[in-house]
């Protein structure tokens, strides 16, 4: 998609998404994070980022 279309998208509640990358899971046990990552999250944010990916204008805030 091209043009002048612009989608503003607003997010009332933001997150912030924290995922966590483990060697294995061991219930019960003690586990060190091999890698971590923090990005932006909620209903809004998520919609943006779509649009975006389509190719439409889009400004995202909460």
């Amino acid at each position: 998609m091209t043009g002048t279309l612009q989608v503003v998208t607003l997010t009332p509640n933001p997150a912030i998404d924290h995922t966590v990358t483990l060697e294995r899971l061991v219930p019960g046990a003690v586990h060190r994070a091999r890698s971590e990552q923090f990005e932006a999250g909620g209903k809004g944010i998520g919609v943006a980022a779509v649009l975006a990916a389509l190719g439409v204008r889009v400004a995202a805030g909460g």
